[in-house]
């Protein structure tokens, strides 16, 4: 039987330039809102889901292939931008070698860094802007 849990990611962004401005700076983290109204859509139609803000609860690539082969998942759903890109590729790559499931990867980014994730063999989807339209 195939399940209808769906796992989301909001991967970690820790190489930001913000980190490495003085200390006197502070950053706020937000919660992941765009995949939190994705989960809600999701969830009305039937479909269970799990968010994993890496930023907040860190996360190996290990711990998250286990994750996956200890759940049985749908599909796996990465947040990406340009900054976030790096990070969604490692996952991805791991996921990839480890344990086969099914990659889609959205968020706003531009033309450019759509077609660099459409490049990378491992993803199975890539979702243009944030697909409101």
């Amino acid at each position: 039987m195939t399940s209808n849990k769906i796992l989301l990611i909001n991967p970690r962004q820790h190489e930001m330039l913000y980190v490495k401005m003085p200390r006197d700076y502070f950053m706020y983290h937000y919660p992941p809102l765009g995949l939190m109204y994705l989960s809600g859509i999701l969830e009305k139609n039937g479909y269970a889901t799990e968010i994993i803000d890496t930023i907040s609860n860190p996360l190996s690539e290990d711990d998250l292939v286990a994750k996956l082969k200890s759940e049985d998942f749908l599909f796996i759903g990465f947040y990406s931008n340009m900054i976030t890109n790096q990070f969604v590729i490692k996952y991805c790559e791991a996921i990839r070698r480890k344990a086969n499931l099914p990659i889609v990867v959205g968020g706003p980014s531009s033309l450019a860094g759509t077609l660099f994730l459409r490049m990378i063999w491992w993803i199975s989807y890539v979702m243009e802007k944030e697909r409101e339209q």
